[in-house]
């Protein structure tokens, strides 16, 4: 949790994916949100395209899915790339 205090003590705007211990927060050259700024848990800073991000998130989510709720990785990303745009606006 050190990686998430500033040298002041305050914290940081950033969230975490516990499964690979990334930190990803707003990309100072991006604040729309086209990039983020990734620092992984070596301590390596870079830059993550949003998109890409999402799609592997949707990926991990719909191999936990087939897993819970079975057919298969493929059957599960198609329902999920369907539904995501219509459910939080992103990706229209």
């Amino acid at each position: 949790m050190d990686r998430l205090q500033t040298a002041v003590g305050e914290g940081r705007d950033a969230v975490i994916d516990l499964r690979s211990a990334t930190i990803y927060e707003v990309h100072p050259e991006f604040p729309n949100g086209e990039f983020l700024s990734a620092e992984l848990e070596s301590g390596r800073k870079v830059s993550v395209a949003t998109h890409r991000l999402v799609e592997h998130l949707f990926v991990r989510h719909a191999e936990a899915m087939a897993v819970l709720e079975g057919g298969n990785v493929r059957s599960q990303y198609e329902h999920i790339s369907d539904h995501f745009p219509r459910k939080t606006g992103f990706g229209q």
